[in-house]
């Protein structure tokens, strides 16, 4: 029983070796022949074939890319010029279209690529005319907003400027009637304690001359003195003024200030004489 096990055993062990060696053999194959770039390549191409059919454009180009890096091939820049195309780059696509064309003048699609490269040529030449229409009108815009707002800026500074000068004209015109107010306001002179006194300061000599003077009748040329004249050294003298005493005005100045302070010096008499006696007003005479 004992050797029937033995034997068991050791078929089993034979069974195991044998099965490693099977299975080990093509992973001994694939190290002792390494794949070859072209290999390498195709595989990338499969692979960015099924992206492309996946609609994953760029992870497409970049497998394409790889593969004509490994194995240069025409068809892998007729397939990156389709992604990019389906990418909407292009400029991107008309390039590797162009490529193509260069690096296989005698492709058996030729035509259909150059109608592609015309298509995209006039799409990217309305593109850029419609880009630059459009960087145009936004400059335009932009120059008509900041003329508006010059012309905004200009006219706030033109209504303050405005306000300014009418609230300088009304602090003008308010000065001046607070001036002439003051100029017609009555003088307070302080009282004296005497009221014939208090009454003769309260009085208003030049207001008196200019009534007086009013009341005189003014001389006629023809009633009025001829000027004297006389020679000095052979030219003709000019006309003398009159002194200030030859004028009558001054007369009537020194008549009313005698009047005044006639008055004055009796009222003060009478009043320190007898006080039952009511002052009587004064009275200018001429």
């Amino acid at each position: 029983m004992t050797t029937w096990q033995n034997r068991s055993s050791i078929r089993l062990l034979i069974a195991w070796f044998a099965a490693l060696i099977v299975l080990a053999a093509p992973l001994a194959a694939s190290v002792a022949q390494p794949q070859t770039p072209r290999e390498r390549a195709r595989e990338h191409y499969i692979k960015g074939k099924e992206l492309f059919s996946a609609g994953d454009y760029r992870d497409a180009i970049r497998e394409f890319a790889e593969a004509d890096r490994l194995s240069p091939s025409p068809l892998l820049d007729f397939n990156i010029g389709l992604a990019y195309e389906q990418l909407g780059q292009r400029e991107q696509a008309l390039q590797h279209y162009r490529s193509y064309l260069q690096r296989l003048p005698s492709a058996r699609n030729r035509d259909t690529v150059a109608a592609k490269i015309t298509l995209l040529e006039t799409e990217l030449s309305r593109e850029t005319r419609r880009a630059e229409e459009e960087r145009l009108a936004e400059q335009a815009r932009r120059a008509e907003e900041a003329k508006r707002a010059e012309e905004a800026r200009r006219a706030e500074e033109a209504r303050r400027a405005e306000e300014a000068r009418r609230a300088e004209e009304a602090r003008r015109a308010d000065d001046a009637r607070r001036a002439q107010e003051l100029r017609r306001a009555p003088v307070q002179q302080p009282s004296t304690g005497d009221p014939q006194l208090d009454r003769a300061a309260s009085i208003d000599v030049a207001a008196v001359r200019d009534q007086r003077a009013a009341r005189i009748p003014r001389r006629s040329s023809a009633q009025q003195p001829a000027a004297t004249t006389h020679e000095n050294f052979g030219d003709q003298g000019k006309k003398q003024s009159k002194p200030a005493y030859k004028q009558w005005w001054f007369w009537a100045v020194v008549g009313v200030s005698a009047i005044i302070i006639i008055d004055i010096s009796s009222s003060g008499s009478n009043a320190a004489s007898s006080t039952s006696n009511s002052a009587s007003p004064i009275l200018f005479r001429f």
